[in-house]
């Protein structure tokens, strides 16, 4: 059996899923820059980009938000 979500992976998905309503399609640099906008995310690094990619790839698989 795979791990849980974390919270803040939880509360990121959808806040992602917010985002995309209103700007699909986008990107993941689209979907961080809104992030990091709303303090989301502490900064724009490869880091914190990697995260949020990993999240919005996890609730793609899961059908959360579209491809």
């Amino acid at each position: 059996m795979g791990r849980g979500l974390s919270q803040k992976s939880i509360e990121l998905s959808d806040i992602c899923y917010e985002i995309l309503a209103e700007i699909h399609p986008s990107t993941v640099r689209a979907v961080c820059y809104r992030l990091f906008v709303l303090k989301a995310i502490p900064d724009m690094s490869t880091n914190s980009a990697g995260k949020i990619s990993k999240v919005l790839t996890r609730a793609r698989e899961e059908d959360v938000i579209p491809w």
